[in-house]
Parts: C-alpha cells; sequence; structure tokens
C-alpha cells in the first residue's frame, strides 16, 4: 500500500506537530515528489533564486545601504584636504605709478599651497546618522529576505500550479479515451437497433465536453509551463507536487502568530525602519546643538618666483571651530517635524503589518487544521467513482445499463479526480504559504542569510 501525507503545514512556532499520514489504494495516482527529486528541485530552486534579477536587484539595494554606513562614519574622520593656486602677472596700467599713499605696482607673481586637516570633535548629529544608516542596511537586509521569500513562493506555487495541470492533463487524456470508447460502444448499441438514436447524440455530446476540458487544461498546462521556465530556466518542470516535512507543522493558533509576529522578515524590517527613523529623529533634534571642529593649516607660498617647488615662505596654524545656528528661519522646526511624522508613518506601517499578517495566519490555519480530513474525503471520492466506473464498465454489456449511468459515472470520476488533484494542490500551497509567514521559508529552502551574503 502507497502511503500519501498531507503535510498540513503551518509554518509557526518552534513547535513541531506530528504529521498525520493516511493509507490509501495503489488505484490512488501518486501526486507527490519522490526524496530524490524532491533533493535536487531545491538546488535548483536556490540556483534560480540566486541569477534572478529580483534576488539581484535586492542584493544591490544592500550594498549600496552598506556604503552609505561607511559615508556616515567618514564623518567621524580626520578630513585632509590640499588646494595649491598660482598667479601670473603679465603688465598693469598701475606700474610705477604714484599714489597719495605711495608707490603703485602691479600684482606680483605668487604661488600658494595649502595643507588642510579637520577632525570633527563634537557633533552628536553624525553619531545619530551612523546609526540611522546602520539601521536601513539591516532593514534592507531584511527586504531582501522578504523578496526572496516572495520569489521562492511565487516559484513553488508555479511548480504546484505546473505539477498539477501536468496530472490533470494525463487523467484528462484518460477519461477522453474512457468517452470515445463508451460512444463507440453506444453507436454498436443504436446500429444493431438496442439503443436510440438519441443516447448517441448524447453520447457525442459528452464526448465534446471531455475533448474540451482536455483543451482547456492543455491551455492551463502550457501556461503555468511557460511561466515556470522564464521563473527556473534550467529546471525539469515539475510533474509531481512538492512537499514539506513535518517538522514544520504548527497547527496552534497562538503559537503561530506568535512566531509569524517574530520572524516574519517583514515585521522584522519595520522594526528596523522605526528604529532608523527614531534615530533620524533624534538626529534632527540634535542639530539644534553645536558642531565643534579642530583645524590644522599649514600655508607655503612664494611671492616673487612663479610655480617653483623652493617656496620659502610658510604659514602654521591650528583653529578650534564653534558652529551653531541661532536662527534658520523655522528650516531646523520643519526637518524635526518631518522626521516625526516619517517615524510615525513606520509605526503604523507596522500596526497595518500586524493585522494583515495575523489575519492570514489565522485564516491558513482554519484551512489547515482541516486539511487531513478534506485529502481523506477527496481520496475516498476519488476511489468510490473509480469502483464505481469499473463496475458499471464490466456490465455494460452484460446487463442492461443505461447510457446516462455510464456517463454520468465517467463524469463524476474525472470530476472526483479533478477535486483530488487541486485540493491537494491548495493543502499543499497553504503550507508554504504559511512557512512564508512565519519566517520559515528561507530554512526550507536552505537560503539563509549567510549564504546571501557570500553571493
Amino acid at each position: 500500500m502507497k502511503k500519501y501525507c498531507s503535510m498540513v503545514l503551518l509554518l509557526v512556532v518552534g513547535t513541531a506537530a506530528p504529521v498525520t499520514c493516511y493509507a490509501a489504494t495503489e488505484d490512488v495516482p501518486t501526486l507527490i515528489m519522490e526524496q530524490q527529486t524532491t533533493e535536487q528541485f531545491i538546488v535548483d530552486l536556490q540556483q534560480a533564486i540566486y541569477n534572478h534579477p529580483t534576488f539581484l536587484a535586492a542584493n544591490a539595494a544592500v550594498a549600496q545601504s552598506s556604503e552609505r554606513v561607511n559615508i556616515a562614519k567618514s564623518g567621524l574622520k580626520p578630513q585632509v584636504g590640499l588646494t595649491g593656486s598660482g598667479t601670473k602677472s603679465f603688465a598693469s596700467s598701475k606700474e610705477n605709478e604714484f599714489s597719495f599713499f605711495g608707490q603703485t605696482s602691479r600684482i606680483q607673481d605668487r604661488t600658494d599651497a595649502s595643507l588642510v586637516i579637520s577632525q570633527l570633535l563634537f557633533d552628536s548629529s553624525t553619531g545619530h546618522e551612523i546609526k540611522v544608516q546602520e539601521n536601513t542596511e539591516l532593514a534592507d537586509q531584511l527586504a531582501r529576505d522578504q523578496a526572496v521569500v516572495q520569489l521562492a513562493l511565487k516559484m513553488l506555487t508555479n511548480c504546484l500550479d505546473t505539477a498539477s495541470f501536468s496530472l490533470l492533463k494525463t487523467m484528462v487524456a484518460d477519461s477522453v479515451a474512457r468517452h470515445q470508447e463508451i460512444t463507440d460502444q453506444i453507436k454498436v448499441r443504436v446500429e444493431s437497433g438496442r439503443a436510440p438514436m438519441r443516447e448517441y447524440s448524447r453520447a457525442n455530446a459528452r464526448l465534446a465536453e471531455a475533448r474540451a476540458k482536455q483543451v482547456n487544461t492543455d491551455l492551463n498546462h502550457r501556461g503555468a509551463l511557460a511561466e515556470f521556465r522564464q521563473l527556473m530556466p534550467n529546471t525539469q518542470a515539475c510533474e509531481k507536487m512538492l512537499t514539506v516535512g513535518a517538522e514544520n507543522l504548527v497547527l496552534d493558533s497562538q503559537l503561530a502568530i506568535e512566531e509569524a509576529l517574530a520572524y516574519n522578515p517583514a515585521i522584522q524590517e519595520s522594526a528596523l525602519r522605526i528604529k532608523a527613523a527614531e534615530e533620524n529623529l533624534a538626529k534632527q533634534q540634535s542639530n539644534l546643538g553645536p558642531r565643534i571642529t579642530l583645524d590644522v593649516r599649514g600655508d607655503k607660498y612664494n611671492s616673487e618666483q612663479f610655480f617653483l617647488s623652493d617656496l620659502p615662505d610658510y604659514d602654521l596654524y591650528a583653529g578650534i571651530n564653534f558652529n551653531v545656528d541661532l536662527y534658520s528661519g523655522g528650516r531646523k522646526k520643519s526637518q524635526i517635524n518631518v522626521a516625526f511624522e516619517q517615524l510615525n508613518e513606520s509605526r503604523y506601517r507596522q500596526a497595518e503589518l500586524v493585522k494583515i499578517i495575523t489575519a492570514n495566519t489565522e485564516s491558513l490555519l482554519t484551512e489547515l487544521n482541516n486539511a487531513e480530513t478534506r485529502v481523506q474525503i477527496f481520496q475516498q471520492a476519488f476511489l468510490a467513482n473509480a469502483d464505481s466506473r469499473e463496475n458499471l464498465r464490466l456490465q455494460f454489456v452484460s446487463a442492461n445499463v443505461s447510457l446516462l449511468e455510464l456517463l454520468q459515472a465517467e463524469r463524476d470520476f474525472l470530476e472526483s479526480s479533478e477535486n483530488m488533484v487541486l485540493n491537494q494542490r491548495s493543502v499543499l500551497l497553504a503550507e508554504f504559504t504559511e512557512l512564508a509567514l512565519l519566517g520559515r521559508l528561507l530554512n526550507f529552502i536552505g537560503q539563509d542569510n549567510s549564504a546571501m551574503i557570500a553571493r
């Protein structure tokens, strides 16, 4: 007997509930990937994520944030500057003329070179700016994680879609063949006078419906396959569904919500955005205070020789600069107000996100708590309709089985097959979605922060 396990995966807290497996007869088709195929798919999924523009763009954003931290920290280090100038006098109408103050001469030839070293001694806003950029960098890393989660979930969803339509495509093709077989048998009955012509017409109508479903299923499969090849171009298309392990199951509502609010990348990102906004507000408020710097300057110059390296004249001096804005026309007050409202916006965004994640987690838990029962019911319906179809097929020639019963049995079997496959897809999609909500999806696909930073 083959076992088909419904991994009712609630990406919730660290508690793991045992996965429930149910036994089915060998007549139930295999819907789940084998272990070896699953492992290879996960490897291909990782590579597809690393090469996808979404990940590369998010990684570039993190690199920018890292450089902004370096820019902010550079303000604490000595700033060294070198300036130079040269002046050459060619002629002057004032040359050798006399004035009230004495003889007027033209401007002398002159070269200057100045070396300036400036060191910040006190400026509290610089420290706050560094913290702003550090929190922003961490937030951007979590934003990258969230982008990877969404991309991985999209790839997994497409894998489920591709596998579902691939399975349905086979089932519908088998059903079309069965419809054709029944129609041919009805035709023999009609030609022999054992059945009215209207039964043959109805058989053709049912056959046309089955073929229409086949065309529609094929189109859906082609669409899912086209998207799959764009998302994972170097991966073999999914023919069976990917499932998850029992250790990821958390069915307790309270624990699930707590884990989602603690480990969801979007929630963690919003918390760091709030910290960055708080530091930005403190920075704007500290701008009201003084800025103190130490300047050391050395000047070398020559007023008689032009552009020569031998400059005999020089000045060396040092000074402490004290700068404070006494009045800025209301600019600083407005900057503080802007920073305060940015902080409020970040807090409101987080509160909104908490509501959304809480609602989604509760909704998925409601669905997943009934997943085992749903899977069993649809499998039982599939097996019952398979038995009914087979019994009627055997009785078709020997007994007086009506066309309506035979075609209805075939239609019921096809519908139960479709419901079984789509229900299994729905359960697995809920599991992966819950993994994403609880911040467990990155671990599931083996794509943690250290691996992404190494990239």
